[in-house]
């Protein structure tokens, strides 16, 4: 099961650029062939996403539910995902952005 929908830049506010903000302090991390394209508008926000400089208006505010949730534990022990994870603590997380889904950022992992 696979269903794309559009997230509100109300619902997710800080989400995208704090993700920019760590995919530019892991840059060197991520796999050549990664679908940034799924999560950025184009090739150029895909630049700046890698710079730690898009926002809401660089994303494409695509989310993907397919269950990725139930997954290998490996994939959630895998360094660079806890990582993400203690970044977005750092940077306010869920509690203060109130990221109402964890969808969004599901999406993010999951590319």
């Amino acid at each position: 099961f696979v269903q794309i929908a559009h997230d509100a830049e109300w619902v997710q506010q800080s989400l995208a650029s704090n993700v920019s903000a760590f995919m530019a302090t892991e840059s060197g991390n991520f796999p050549s062939d990664a679908n940034h394209r799924f999560v950025w508008n184009g090739d150029e926000d895909v630049e700046k996403a890698m710079r730690g400089e898009a926002g809401n208006h660089e994303w494409t505010k695509r989310c993907m539910y397919n269950n990725f949730e139930i997954s290998h534990r490996s994939v959630w022990d895998n360094p660079i995902y806890t990582r993400l994870f203690e970044f977005l603590d750092r940077a306010g997380g869920g509690s203060t952005s109130r990221w109402p889904s964890p969808q969004p950022l599901t999406d993010v992992v999951s590319i």
